[in-house]
């Protein structure tokens, strides 16, 4: 029986480690993605160089938390996980501003 239930937490472990290994993947594509937007609002100024630094400031501290995830991941999974989620969340919607200050240009 304890093997059974140490072979299931295992298994689950796998599986975590598996899913935060794809939201790490997903968070960087994401900073990169958010990068190139801030550098193509400020180029096409649509922000000022002040806002680009500080929504770059943004963009690094989420890498920082995900390469804290990165780890976390297989010492402490439930804390790399809510780190992932904090990060991607932040350039998300960092991206999702950038892109929509982007269309609403002529």
């Amino acid at each position: 029986m304890v093997r059974k239930i140490l072979a299931c937490s295992l298994l689950i472990l796998a599986g975590c480690a598996h899913n935060i290994d794809r939201e790490l993947a997903t968070g960087a594509r994401i900073h990169a993605a958010a990068t190139r937007s801030v550098t193509g609002a400020l180029d096409a100024h649509i922000i000022s160089s002040e806002d680009a630094e500080a929504y770059n400031a943004l963009a690094i501290s989420s890498s920082e938390i995900l390469d804290s995830a990165r780890d976390l991941k297989d010492i402490d999974p439930t804390t790399a996980a809510g780190k992932v989620q904090l990060a991607n969340g932040i350039l998300k919607e960092l991206q999702e501003f950038l892109v929509k200050q982007l269309e609403k240009q002529p």
